[in-house]
């Protein structure tokens, strides 16, 4: 989150978040008639698995896992794949940085570490007896790496020099998704009696329960940071399907009739996935900044996705393998600039 999540590097800073007035911020759903957007499905080498962990690059390009593989798309449309020395490798989390590519290979405990030249080295973060699963992970301009630990229920921090540290979340809580958002480390664990639930990591790696903001038993979904500092969640309960945001003053907004793949865009606001329209179309929603929001409903050549991530140059990418569609990774150009 993907975490399934779909799994992002934080930027090395955010945007101090300007908070918006409670009562002022909300307008009645607009509905785009028609859109013109160019399309381009791509199918990846290992189509059998359920793609994951779409990371934009910072050239146009996209990273993404599908099974024990790490596949890229880079600018001019050329797909390459780094397949696992081992098929028990399945890959945790992605993150580009300024020097390469990391991620994390689940329970062998290693992370893989890309250079500018292609170069793919593994480096053991936890020993296998250990029982780990390393998943969603962070990683900052200095090397400094903040990974999630699902097998050992824990947080953990790698130095530069290859120190490693974990802090153990709370009994019977697995943390599964992190991000960082309001110059913290949120992370989102499940509790088999308390459902999901949202924490933030404090000094020595400190798990701390953050106030909930999302109300009981709703199961938080996703997480995405937006260029205002701002932590969307989208949350669901059964049928019922809501996204939230919040910030550090403490102003929140809650939207209903959302879809659990949310994307920040290029202007403050929000990308996720609508209802299904029409069987298997997909609809998207746009919530503007300022809390304007939008539906569009796609033309029947876009099948529906279970992940969406925008990049620096406003273009959608979307992760499409169930329904009866083909395993594809979509890229929808001419959209998500609006």
């Amino acid at each position: 989150m993907a975490f399934a999540v779909a799994f992002s590097l934080l930027p090395s800073g955010c945007a101090r978040s300007q908070g918006l007035p409670p009562g002022h911020h909300t307008s009645p759903p607009k509905s785009w008639k028609s859109i013109t957007a160019s399309v381009v499905n791509f199918t990846p080498f290992q189509f059998n698995y359920r793609i994951e962990n779409l990371t934009p690059g910072p050239n146009h390009d996209l990273w993404f896992s599908a099974g024990s593989s790490v596949e890229h798309i880079d600018a001019q449309d050329s797909m390459s794949e780094i397949p696992m020395p081992y098929s028990q490798w399945t890959i945790g989390g992605i993150a580009v940085t300024t020097t390469g590519v990391v991620f994390t290979i689940g329970q062998s405990g290693k992370v893989g570490i890309i250079d500018s030249g292609g170069s793919v080295r593994y480096v053991q973060v936890v020993p296998r007896k250990d029982f780990p699963d390393l998943r969603d992970l962070v990683v900052d301009g200095g090397g400094e790496m903040w990974f999630v630990d699902l097998g050992r229920k824990s947080i953990g921090y790698r130095a530069p020099d290859g120190r490693v540290v974990e802090h153990p979340f709370p009994d019977n809580t697995y943390p599964i998704q992190m991000r960082h958002c309001m110059g913290r480390l949120w992370v989102v664990a499940i509790n088999p009696t308390a459902g999901t639930e949202l924490f933030f990591i404090g000094d020595n790696l400190r798990p701390i329960p953050y106030p909930s903001v999302v109300r009981k038993p709703m199961q938080i979904e996703a997480m995405a940071c937006d260029v205002s500092d701002r932590l969307w969640l989208s949350t669901g309960y059964g049928a019922t399907i809501s996204t939230l945001w919040f910030d550090r003053s403490g102003h929140h907004k809650e939207i209903g009739g959302i879809g659990n793949a949310i994307a920040p865009d290029l202007v403050g606001g929000i990308w996720a996935q609508g209802p299904q329209q029409y069987g298997w179309r997909l609809m998207l929603i746009h919530v503007a900044a300022n809390g304007a929001r939008r539906d569009v409903t796609l033309p029947a050549s876009i099948p529906v996705g279970h992940d969406l991530v925008v990049d620096g140059d406003g273009t959608m990418w979307l992760a499409v393998d169930y329904g009866g569609s083909p395993v594809a990774v979509t890229r929808i150009e001419g959209l998500s600039k609006r």
